[in-house]
């Protein structure tokens, strides 16, 4: 008796004994630490699949305004994040608390939520829970405050390409966009360096550029054309481009004013000093400046063929300066070049500043539009104010084509173009997390 009375008073060992007794629950609890951890880890990458889909769904509605294309967006890009499921997709008209609302077409602003959920078994919490359902929400709002300063319209394959180390700045608000799916839609390989509010690339991004502030958008929506004469807001200016002048005759040494319809030429070639009196210019073959000094102010240059394909567009020559400002009123506001091939006609003209090795001093303000052309920015054209504008304040610079490269220095601006004849290009919306 004596003996087991010192055994229950004797200290050695307790600790021991103790832990070996709460060694299962302590395992017990540690195990339900790494699954309650594993929970949040998932419910992390959830959110950041719905952060996502609701950004897809967003930049749908914005253009579309169809709920089902919404879904399919947001299915797609939460794919992307490893998301085998379909989101949940709601149209609101306000958050937290939700208010649910139709997605009306054309809608210029609006919210959308997008929610993910899966079921993920339990394994020590199974005694209260065998399956727990894991989920994630997020809310996206819209507007259209920006503007589309550089947009390649090219169906397939890559529509921007940078070369070189080029360094392409876009004004406040302008955005670089392109309509191909593929996924070098946007290729921007090299030492490239991209100032804009954001990229948007209707299929993917090839290369990482050296400097880019721009944030990009992949599988993002396909930016309209804004000057598609299948739209009937644009039946005046496509008739007036269509409506070429009779007789037209070759280019004199000295270029007269031309009448309110403008003036047709077979080509406009130049390698002397030319000044170009404001008005419409037409021109069945090449704008080409081989050299020489050519001015003008309050011009539109239409590039097009009634019945064969377009000639091309370039500036070239080291000895080469010019400069070019588009009117601020009229049919053709803000549009200095326009280069169309005519209905049914398969053409692929090709337009270039500073092909090869020259760099001509080149200063350029308007629109510029070739959808079926491609543009190449080899030298660093400079841009300034339209015809009439002053004090010059903002810039006026934009290009839409069928695939455009960059290889120089160039500054694109939409802030100081004239709206009219839609150089103001289409709005492009700004997508934000809100919940």
């Amino acid at each position: 008796m004596r003996i087991f009375t010192q055994f229950l008073r004797h200290r050695h060992g307790v600790v021991a004994a103790t832990t070996a007794l709460l060694m299962p629950a302590l395992i017990l609890f540690m195990a339900l630490a790494v699954e309650v951890g594993e929970w949040y880890t998932i419910t992390r990458q959830l959110q950041s699949v719905a952060d996502a889909a609701a950004v897809a769904a967003a930049w749908d509605l914005a253009y579309s305004g169809t709920l089902a294309g919404a879904t399919t967006k947001a299915t797609y890009s939460a794919a992307h994040g490893g998301f085998g499921g379909t989101p949940s997709v709601t149209c609101l008209v306000a958050y937290n608390p939700d208010v649910t609302g139709p997605c009306a077409p054309g809608m210029a602003t609006g919210y959308v939520k997008a929610t993910v959920s899966e079921q993920q078994p339990t394994v020590f919490a199974s005694m209260y829970e065998r399956v727990l359902t894991l989920g994630a929400g997020a809310v996206a709002s819209w507007t259209q405050p920006y503007q589309s300063c550089a947009l390649a319209l090219g169906a397939g394959g890559t529509d921007i390409t940078t070369t070189g180390s080029p360094t392409i700045t876009l004004g406040t608000g302008c955005v670089m966009a392109s309509q191909s799916a593929a996924a070098d839609s946007l290729d921007l390989s090299g030492a490239s360096s991209v100032t804009a509010q954001t990229l948007i690339s209707a299929g993917g991004i090839n290369g990482t550029c050296g400097a880019c502030t721009a944030t990009p958008v992949l599988d993002g929506p396909i930016i309209p054309n804004p000057l598609s004469c299948s739209l009937a807001a644009n039946s005046g200016f496509c008739s007036a481009v269509a409506a070429i002048p009779s007789g037209c005759t070759a280019m004199p040494a000295t270029i007269p004013a031309p009448p309110s319809g403008g003036v047709c030429y077979t080509s406009m070639v130049f390698n002397g000093t030319v000044t170009l009196p404001a008005g419409t210019y037409y021109t069945t073959g090449n704008f080409d400046v081989q050299g020489g000094t050519v001015t003008g102010t309050g011009v539109t240059i239409i590039v097009t063929n009634a019945g064969a394909c377009e000639g091309n567009i370039s500036f070239e020559g080291n000895s080469t300066t010019a400069t070019l400002t588009a009117p601020s009123s009229g049919t053709f506001a803000g549009m200095l070049f326009i280069q169309v091939a005519p209905s049914g006609v398969a053409c692929a003209s090709t337009n270039s500043i500073g092909a090869g090795p020259t760099t001509p001093a080149v200063t350029l303000a308007g629109g510029i539009y070739s959808p079926d052309a491609s543009w190449t920015f080899d030298a660093s054209p400079s841009t300034s104010c339209l015809s009439g504008v002053s004090p010059c304040g903002n810039k006026c610079l934009t290009v839409i084509s069928n695939t455009i490269v960059f290889g120089g220095t160039v500054d694109l601006e939409d802030a100081g173009c004239a709206a009219p004849s839609g150089t103001d290009l289409f709005n492009v919306a700004a997508i934000s997390l809100v919940e």
